[in-house]
């Protein structure tokens, strides 16, 4: 019988193998994989806010088994090798020490040139319009000026829960807001006694608007100054009377709150729903987890805010004082931190200059977290909340008779390729369905050509670049649409 077909013959043996190609053979196949995994993590996770199930789904479950396989196959491998062999346990050590020494050298180099500053350039910009936001209001209270800061609807909420406050919908009211800033600098504008971008005493003086606006910062006019709002500029160029409740960081069901809070009470003969693609319906789903937001949908039924008015700025004032003293504290922490003796390996870590610049351009970057992309796999569920409403506010307005009408606005899928039209066509197929009419700005600023050049230029270097809320010539478009196409008809 030929040998090489005996049971004798001992046949391949991956022990037999030399130490040297397990020292060589384990590290590669480590570095391929996980080099193969990065790429496709970065070619994922472009826009949104991650978590542990975003990175599950963009590698795949295969994949992660078969990367933690390897990874524990590797590992065994390369201590096998260093156990079974002195010149590659030698080898190992000299490669490591090298390595610190060179590590080493890189980052005193780095110290010495302060390299990389110690903020990404997102704190950096976040820093500075913090800063000037802060000084601006110091100096307008230094002059005896009443003024505070915009505050969103989810730090509105926190207040709520932190310091034991009424439920609010808006900020401080009858006073000057520190906005922020895109193309027109730094904004500043007088709220009324609803904490809304209006003239004051605009909402009192009026029995019945012609116009009212609802929507996020779009509606609001974010950021640009007083005159140059969509109602700003439906208010010069026709004669009517026009309510704007636009308010920063909102989604469907806050909207849905403004309107029965501040637009029912006035019966307003056009309202108006500014829907921003991507971002109102997102927001709508979070705003559902709030059980005061959530018995809006549930009754329809007002919270009386409005006679709660003077009670939400003394309670916002004192909630906004304390966020101060809060910042001041963390700050004072910090400095402390930095005077404490004794070695700590996390502070070691913290301060390298090496790892910090590594994060920085490799895995934490600035994404628009949670928005700017449609959500087209929950869309049907979205859309039994979104009927819901748009019957409510169809019944309600021809009760009294007035009109409801939907504007849709796009904004990030111009800075995006291969965006989804799934919530564009949910939208617009649904108020076909119900006969409400529909302002497709999608399409108006298609038409122009060239969308971005209506968009002001976003100062936070997201990755991707996006663009900021509409500039001034935007929101003239978006006036002119709601006109030719609503108020018009």
């Amino acid at each position: 019988m030929d040998p090489k077909y005996s049971n004798s013959h001992p046949g391949f043996n991956p022990l037999r193998l030399k130490p040297e190609f397990y020292a060589v053979f384990s590290p590669i196949v480590f570095i391929l994989f996980s080099l193969f995994i990065w790429i496709k993590l970065k070619k994922s996770l472009i826009l949104g806010s991650v978590t542990l199930w975003d990175y599950t789904h963009a590698i795949g479950y295969g994949t992660l088994l078969a990367y933690t396989l390897c990874t524990i196959f590797c590992t065994l491998s390369f201590i096998f090798a260093l156990k079974k062999s002195a010149k590659i346990r030698a080898a190992f050590f000299s490669i490591l020490v090298t390595c610190l020494i060179v590590f080493g050298s890189i980052e005193i180099f780095l110290k010495i040139i302060n390299y990389p500053p110690g903020m990404d350039n997102f704190d950096v910009v976040m820093t500075r319009s913090k800063y000037k936001r802060l000084k601006t209001l110091i100096e307008f209270q230094q002059k005896g000026i009443k003024v505070g800061p915009f505050i969103p609807p989810g730090v509105l909420r926190r207040f709520r829960d932190d310091y034991k406050i009424n439920f609010y919908l808006t900020g401080i009211g009858n006073s000057l807001i520190i906005g922020d800033e895109e193309d027109d600098g730094l904004v500043v504008y007088p709220s009324d006694a609803n904490g809304l971008r209006n003239p004051p005493g605009l909402y009192e003086k009026t029995d019945r608007f012609d116009v009212f606006l609802v929507g996020d910062s779009f509606t609001m006019g974010c950021w640009v100054q007083d005159g140059f709002t969509i109602a700003d500029n439906i208010r010069k160029k026709t004669k009517l009377s026009v309510y704007n409740a636009g308010y920063g960081s909102t989604g469907l069901l806050t909207n849905l709150a403004f309107f029965i809070e501040y637009g029912l009470p006035k019966k307003p003969k056009d309202f108006i729903l500014v829907v921003s693609e991507a971002v109102s319906l997102n927001r709508m789903v979070s705003e559902l987890q709030d059980p005061q937001l959530k018995e809006y949908l549930d009754t329809f039924q007002s919270k009386s805010l409005i006679e709660k008015n003077s009670t939400k700025d003394r309670e916002l004032e004192r909630a906004v004082n304390m966020e101060h003293l809060k910042t001041l504290l963390k700050y004072e922490e910090k400095e402390a931190a930095k005077v404490k003796s004794g070695f700590s390996f996390k502070r070691l870590i913290h301060s390298s200059n090496i790892i910090s610049l590594f994060i920085r351009n490799h895995i934490r970057w600035a994404r628009y977290a949670g928005e700017g992309w449609p959500d087209c796999s929950g869309m049907d569920g979205h859309k039994k909340s979104v009927e819901r409403m748009f019957r409510y506010y169809q019944q309600v307005t021809e009760v009294y008779g007035g009109k409801f009408s939907v504007v849709f606005l796009p904004d990030t899928r111009f800075y995006i390729e291969g965006y989804s039209d799934c919530e564009f066509f949910a939208l617009r197929d649904l108020c076909q369905k119900m006969n409400i009419p529909f302002v497709d700005m999608l399409g108006a600023f298609n038409d122009t050509g060239d969308p971005k050049s209506f968009m002001a230029d976003n100062p936070l270097p997201y990755r991707p670049k996006i663009g900021g809320h509409c500039n001034r010539k935007g929101y003239q478009l978006v006036a002119d649409k709601i006109i030719e196409e609503i108020l018009t008809k």
